[in-house]
């Protein structure tokens, strides 16, 4: 039967309008089913990390908020903060979207809030006024320094409004230069800094050609260094060594782990090896050329370690301890180990250096640790069979792992 123009389009407004109100239920039907399985008891909302209490911000400035929650037992649960029922006290201050993410209008208080499967959260107040940046505030942070030992430093700006906020951008300098060394915070406007050479040291926080500086003292409690010794490593492999600090504190030493602070360098063998002196590798050796090298980790002029590492020839194959068919049981534990050479040698071993997975995607099989402690563990969960890989420094080796 056909359908005369005017009852198409009556049926087709009516679906439009039922597929709209279907979409308008939605997050109605599935928040409260979230806000029960994640037992909700308490919602808050969340600055930027950054964030200056009481926050002000710049009309036209974005600010993503987030959500944070608690759950029956008083623990805290993540909870998204996308797609969620945002709201602010008054729309002709400030607008708010469905993500959290905060927009002012014109300059004026305004309270944030929001709402998950009928747990709201208590408002945020938000002043929204327009200020430019006056002056650097005060540098937060310890005013002593253990040399080494990074501490963390920040300060935030002062506005024209009276204001103090989080700055988007600051540079960081020392003088004397070579008496510290710092990186950028995980925060806009923080640093961690180590000092090196002990006396007074001048930190300063620069931000649109505005500075704030402060004098703080670095003492002399770092007795000495010291590094492993009796190390090898293969000259396609690497080693992540560490630096330990012995330090006189109150009558006592203590020993604390200064390994991302020193600089690293290599004093002989720079063929055989080199040495990362950057943010994320610092001490971490690679092997080139079979051999020897000495590496030194230094704290300033005055305090330093050397070691020297043997350098093996290129590792080309991994073996097995006890061959790689593997018979289990479901519910069998059982701890896989490999070295390097041609056939299995226990000073060899690099089974906790090597990167551990079942190969496929169905690991229902048997599951294999990747964790430190517990590297090529195998727990065998169901029958059936499986490979295992280990690979270390590129070079990779199958187990057969039969479950029955």
């Amino acid at each position: 039967m056909k359908l005369s123009p005017v009852l198409r389009f009556s049926v087709l407004a009516f679906c439009t309008l039922l597929l709209s109100a279907c979409e308008g239920d939605a997050r109605d039907l599935t928040e409260p089913v979230e806000a029960g399985r994640l037992n909700i008891s308490s919602l808050q909302i969340v600055p930027p990390s950054a964030a200056i209490i009481p926050l002000t911000v710049n009309p036209d400035k974005a600010t993503a908020f987030t959500l944070a929650g608690i759950n029956a037992s008083g623990q805290d649960i993540v909870i998204d903060a996308a797609n969620r029922r945002w709201s602010v006290s008054n729309a002709n201050i400030a607008a708010v979207n469905e993500n959290g993410v905060f927009t002012g209008l014109q300059e004026g208080e305004v309270d944030v809030y929001a709402l998950v499967g009928g747990v709201s959260a208590p408002p945020f107040t938000v002043d929204v006024s327009f200020g430019i940046l006056s002056d650097i505030g005060d540098i937060e942070g310890n005013m002593a320094l253990q040399p080494c030992l990074a501490q963390t430093y920040s300060t935030s700006g002062v506005f024209s409004d009276g204001s103090r906020r989080a700055l988007d951008s600051v540079s960081w300098s020392v003088e004397p230069q070579e008496s510290g060394t710092f990186e950028v915070g995980t925060e806009s406007g923080s640093i961690h800094l180590s000092g090196t050479t002990s006396g007074p040291i001048t930190l300063t926080a620069t931000s649109n050609n505005l500075s704030g500086s402060r004098v703080l003292n670095i003492d002399n409690t770092l007795e000495a260094i010291s590094l492993p010794d009796g190390l090898s490593l293969a000259a396609n492999a690497t080693l992540q060594l560490a630096a330990q600090g012995s330090y006189s504190a109150s009558g006592e030493n203590e020993i604390k782990n200064i390994t991302d602070a020193v600089a690293w360098s290599i004093t002989q063998g720079e063929n055989q090896a080199n040495v990362g002196n950057t943010a994320g590798s610092k001490g971490l050796v690679s092997g080139m050329a079979e051999g020897s090298a000495e590496v030194q980790a230094n704290c300033g002029p005055d305090v330093s370690a050397r070691t020297t590492l043997t350098i093996t020839p290129a590792v080309t194959q991994l073996v097995a301890d006890g061959g790689t068919d593997v018979n289990l049981s479901v519910g069998q534990l059982e701890p896989l180990r490999i070295s390097t050479g041609s056939i299995y040698d226990r000073n060899m071993d690099v089974t906790r250096l090597a990167t551990w997975d079942v190969v496929g995607v169905d690991d229902s099989v048997v599951s294999v640790s990747d964790a430190s402690d517990t590297k090529g563990e195998v727990m065998a969960l169901a029958r059936g069979e499986v490979i295992v890989r280990a690979t270390y420094n590129s070079v990779s080796i199958n187990f057969t792992v039969d479950v029955n």
